[in-house]
């Protein structure tokens, strides 16, 4: 089965075939169809099921959060154990009991996990182009939504008591740092221009054209070609995400670099 999806810049020389089966459409097609649909996706793009995410959820929401940490709304938390007795024992601590990278070729101090799920609702009428054998659909979607669950794994200090005043405030503000970095990936996860921009795309499918076959299933033809087209959507959604983290990290370890470089510099002037 072939199919055709035409948005809303239609192509010209099809203007006026389009133009007939949508007069055809609003007079003469058969009665509107409404369905629902839901992809969720990791951040590498792979398709995961409803039950994945809720398991994970479940596993990561047990633990209690460290002092000082203010909560993102919806979002998960998840705190690994680290101890020591003065603040270069509990960093050391971080850096030998943080998540492992996503390679697992080492560890970090902190870390997001993040999958998103597309969904929405669509309706559609259809005609049939007998003369040239065509099933024409007109599609309307609404209710587009994507959204995000997002993990944050941080370090929580189990005690606290062998630092001096110089030492905990040196661990607040390295745990206060972590936090508000993770925080900012959370923020570019869900960055409310580029899911638009989502939702925009998806609203532009508005017509699809279909090699017609004898006794095929209508609603489950358009609504497969609407899957993979919110598949297709949804992954690019991913990329541009995953991009945008890149560019925020790597400007991050330039900043911690550039600030590791002058401390090195002043205590050599001295």
């Amino acid at each position: 089965m072939m199919s055709r999806l035409f948005f809303s810049r239609w192509q010209p020389r099809l203007v006026p075939s389009l133009f007939r089966v949508t007069i055809f459409l609003l007079l003469f097609g058969d009665p509107v169809y409404a369905a629902s649909l839901s992809l969720s996706l990791d951040s590498e793009g792979r398709i995961i099921s409803p039950v994945t995410t809720a398991a994970v959820t479940r596993r990561q929401a047990h633990r209690a959060r460290p002092d000082g940490v203010e909560l993102l709304h919806d979002t998960e938390y998840e705190y690994y154990p680290v101890s020591g007795r003065t603040f270069s024992e509990i960093v050391r601590a971080v850096g030998e009991s943080g998540p492992y990278n996503k390679d697992r070729t080492g560890r970090q101090p902190c870390r997001v996990d993040w999958s998103a799920t597309l969904s929405f609702q669509y309706d559609f009428s259809y005609a049939f182009d007998e003369e040239n054998r065509k099933l024409h659909a007109a599609t309307e979607m609404s209710a587009i939504a994507l959204e995000d669950t997002s993990i944050v794994t941080l370090p929580s200090l189990l005690d606290d008591t062998a630092l001096n005043p110089v030492e905990k405030n040196m661990w607040r503000a390295y745990l206060t740092n972590l936090t508000e970095h993770c925080h900012t990936i959370v923020a570019l996860i869900r960055d409310q221009q580029a899911r638009k921009a989502v939702g925009d795309r998806l609203a532009d499918i508005t017509y699809l054209i279909f090699d017609y076959a004898e006794g095929m299933d209508i609603e489950k033809s358009v609504g497969s070609v609407l899957r993979d087209e919110a598949l297709r959507i949804g992954r690019e959604s991913v990329r541009e995400i995953k991009a945008r983290i890149a560019i925020y990290e790597q400007s991050a370890a330039e900043g911690k670099d550039r600030s590791g470089t002058k401390a090195k510099t002043k205590g050599a002037d001295r």
